[in-house]
């Protein structure tokens, strides 16, 4: 493991697998297997409907909590608050992430001549 961090694709600490596109700071991955998937379906410019769907839960729970308080306001959190707010809506993205990569790795399973290499 080197000192970069996470894989932008599962979060598992990163293990030295890189893309950098043109003068963009490049991102990390534990395997090559993300790295190329990351290549070929995140960069993406559009928000999948899965993505949309895994933040709309992320939302949900970070709303379930601003409830819990009787804040909706934004605004008006404290250091505190809007900290658990943050980790409330990262919290439950963490959860619901590999639900959906588990979904999608199945199917790009289905068919494994979709996973060219994109260089």
């Amino acid at each position: 493991m080197s000192a970069r961090g996470l894989c932008v694709a599962c979060w598992k600490y990163e293990r030295g697998f890189g893309y950098r596109k043109g003068l963009r700071r490049a991102v990390w991955f534990c395997s090559r297997d993300h790295q190329v998937r990351f290549v070929k379906e995140f960069l993406m410019v559009d928000w999948t409907k899965e993505e949309d769907e895994m933040l709309l839960q992320a939302g949900k729970a970070g709303g379930e909590y601003l409830d819990s308080i009787g804040v909706t306001d934004l605004g008006r959190l404290n250091k505190t608050q809007w900290t658990m707010f943050l980790r409330c809506l990262v919290g439950r993205l963490a959860e619901v992430r590999p639900d959906w990569h588990r979904k999608w790795e199945a199917q790009i399973d289905s068919d494994p001549d979709d996973l060219a290499l994109p260089f």
